[in-house]
């Protein structure tokens, strides 16, 4: 027993090393691409199908009118939330369109 493993341990552990030094990671010299941006109209929301209740109307009756008149005040007052509220994000995001990205390989991103 003690001649098997004094025989088969060195060979063992030369395969191990050796199937180390075969199977190492290979860095990939090339940058990967840059992500690309979701277009402008993700962030900005197009809001002109309200603008005239005559478009919207089939029938003319009270009850349309009123529920034309909910949908568009609805409309109006998120638009205005949106707009005050994501006013610095949606200024940087199509700012983002003008710069090209630069990969920094130290950190694996891009900025």
């Amino acid at each position: 027993m003690k001649k098997f493993s004094f025989v088969f341990l060195p060979a063992i552990t030369l395969l191990i090393v050796a199937f180390i030094f075969v199977s190492g990671c290979k860095k990939n010299n090339n940058d990967p691409p840059a992500p690309e941006l979701p277009p402008e109209t993700s962030f900005l929301m197009d809001f002109a199908d309200f603008s005239n209740p005559g478009d919207t109307l089939h029938q003319r009756s009270i009850e349309s009118y009123k529920n034309w008149g909910h949908a568009y005040a609805q409309v109006v007052v998120w638009n205005t939330l949106l707009k005050v509220g994501l006013a610095v994000p949606v200024a940087s995001y199509l700012q983002a369109f003008n710069s090209v990205g630069v990969y920094h390989p130290e950190d694996e991103s891009w900025v």
